[in-house]
């Protein structure tokens, strides 16, 4: 019987699993000690995912990283992808690195003294990107879809 529930206890929690997936990503300060940790709830699609999201439905995604808050938009994208960091200190710099899946770096380029700028990435193939983002003593990854 114990065996029996056991096994149910598993079938039910993995079904949860499959029904509320999710992703959680830490940011850790210089010495390696973990300061962040977020939790994102994925979207699930269903039925033809043959035809791009219109673009009403691409995400724009933010991340507060201290007092910084980092905005990445549009996710998925087919070209361009916008970042905005606000609350970032005048003489902070921000750089940004994008990486294919097997950690080749494909472009680094600082960001403007505002803390916005453009990373194209109409050149490469579809494909899932990280974009690296260091800013004021704090760093952040993100993953980026091109379609």
């Amino acid at each position: 019987m114990k065996k029996i529930n056991l096994l149910l206890l598993l079938i039910i929690l993995f079904g949860l699993q499959q029904a509320f997936p999710q992703a959680i990503n830490y940011h850790y300060d210089n010495n390696g000690n973990r300061d962040t940790r977020n939790v994102a709830t994925l979207k699930q699609t269903t039925g033809d995912t043959t035809h791009p999201s219109p673009p009403g439905e691409r995400e724009v995604l933010t991340e507060t990283l201290g007092e910084l808050t980092i905005t990445v938009s549009p996710n998925p994208t087919r070209g361009e992808v916008n970042v905005a960091i606000s609350n970032l200190p005048e003489e902070a710099r921000v750089e940004s690195a994008l990486y294919n899946p097997a950690g080749v770096l494909l472009s680094a380029s600082p960001l403007q003294v505002n803390g916005s700028g453009t990373i194209n990435l109409a050149t490469q193939p579809s494909g899932i990107y990280y974009l690296k983002l260091k800013a004021g003593g704090k760093q952040s990854v993100w993953k980026i879809i091109k379609e």
